[in-house]
């Protein structure tokens, strides 16, 4: 498969996996009542991550603080 032939094919890929449906919004918007519900009843919100995931779990606990004043907790895993 030339170069080209597979980033395109790649995202396209990528693409077809975030095109906006009702289901995933729906997921989206569950997701997030879900968050300010817990944060308005003093609940924990605490994202996991290991390797990779630890930084997304990172990046999105920062996220949450920092930009919709929902607190949370970032636990990062080492594996043993």
């Amino acid at each position: 498969m030339s170069d080209k032939k597979f980033i395109e094919t790649y995202l396209n890929d990528f693409s077809s996996l975030i095109l906006p449906n009702d289901e995933l919004l729906k997921k989206i918007v569950d997701v997030k009542e879900i968050l300010v519900k817990t944060s308005k009843n003093n609940g924990k919100i605490m994202i996991f991550g290991n390797g990779g995931s630890a930084a997304i779990a990172s990046h999105v606990s920062v996220d949450l603080t920092k930009n919709a004043k929902i607190r949370s907790l970032r636990i990062l895993m080492k594996q043993i």
